[in-house]
């Protein structure tokens, strides 16, 4: 028997087709579970959710940059 908490788990990885699962590889894994609660994938069509994987990929790289760049002018700053 499932407890709710395994069954609550589990839920959002009930819901994918296998062309969805291939392309939430893109996604890393510690943020997978809640992109999939976050973005309604089922009413999605494999082109909307690779799109939304792309972007979100984008803006993580742009955020990655800018903390960058913040921590070098930082550093020049203090030095």
């Amino acid at each position: 028997m499932c407890t709710s908490d395994s069954n609550s788990d589990s839920a959002p990885v009930r819901i994918l087709t296998y062309s969805q699962a291939v392309i939430l590889l893109g996604v890393p894994e510690e943020g997978r579970e809640q992109f999939i609660i976050d973005m309604d994938i089922e009413g999605m069509t494999n082109q909307e959710l690779r799109k939304a994987v792309n972007e979100r990929t984008r803006v993580r790289q742009e955020k990655d940059r800018a903390l960058q760049e913040n921590a070098d002018l930082q550093k020049t700053v203090e030095d």
